[in-house]
């Protein structure tokens, strides 16, 4: 029996931040729709930089995504994302620790289903 599979959406959070948000939200329901599962970043802690004050940080958030992503099946890489620091960690992050990495441009989440993740090769 295929179970469902845990998505990290990886994507630029920094810039036109409600409109990165925007984007990461339709790229996830798209997701869901083909049967997966998903984290959002972008909507787990939207807004939270205004309480940065030394004690929390860009770091503090870093930190905390990689963690989920370590308990992820794979991240999912928006297109758009390449010359997002934050994504750029998020994909090492992945590569070493052999967590599949599957980029939106090849698989577009609009029609990447479930069934094609399970026939598709593993890529880190």
């Amino acid at each position: 029996m295929r179970t469902n599979k845990l998505l990290y959406i990886a994507g630029p959070y920094s810039g036109d931040t409600q409109e990165n948000i925007k984007r990461a939200e339709m790229v996830s329901v798209n997701l869901i729709r083909q049967g997966f599962h998903v984290i959002t970043p972008h909507k787990n802690t939207a807004g939270y930089e205004k309480y940065e004050d030394g004690t929390l940080t860009y770091e503090t958030w870093l930190k905390m995504d990689l963690d989920i992503l370590s308990r992820c099946d794979a991240v999912y890489v928006m297109t758009g994302s390449e010359d997002s620091q934050g994504v750029k960690k998020e994909i090492e992050f992945a590569r070493e620790r052999g967590i599949q990495v599957i980029y939106e441009a090849e698989y577009p989440s609009d029609g990447f289903s479930l069934d094609e993740y399970y026939t598709m090769e593993m890529k880190i």
